[in-house]
């Protein structure tokens, strides 16, 4: 019996990466509810240092402006209830430059009819001049069939 139970506990952690409910490829939405074409590539799906948990779940995306960044969840810690959690339904990544600032919020959704992404919300924030700073959201994300 308890090689039964090895066995699934192994098969379970080998097959964790496709738990993640990201898969590679495209997902196209649009901006906003009505508005024009966007995108998202998901070029790779890992985990730091061959750990299956979600706390090292990296997504590496290509956003519809070339950007690329690499997402993860963030870590919810309650040091009174002496937890650390993954912030569920959403994946962040940030990318700082000389006087800016961006970040992606992907939005996840887990149903019976569809489990994956459905919004990216990106933030472009310019520190000298707020005229400039931007937020764009993508909706309605779906996979693409290669």
């Amino acid at each position: 019996m308890s090689k039964c139970i090895t066995a699934l506990v192994v098969a379970l952690l080998l097959s964790t990466p496709a738990l993640a409910h990201v898969e590679l490829g495209r997902y196209s939405g649009t901006l906003g509810e009505a508005g024009a074409p966007c995108y998202i590539d998901i070029l790779n799906v890992r985990f730091e240092g061959g750990i299956p948990h979600p706390l090292n779940e990296r997504v590496d995306v290509r956003l519809d402006n070339g950007m690329e960044l690499t997402l993860s969840h963030l870590p919810q810690i309650n040091r009174s209830e002496k937890t650390v959690r993954p912030e569920g339904g959403k994946l962040t990544g940030v990318k700082g430059t000389r006087g800016v600032g961006d970040a992606a919020i992907l939005e996840m959704i887990h149903s019976d009819e569809y489990t994956g992404p459905v919004s990216l919300t990106v933030i472009h924030d310019d520190y000298k001049d707020s005229a400039r700073s931007s937020q764009s959201e993508c909706v309605k994300l779906r996979k693409q069939e290669e």
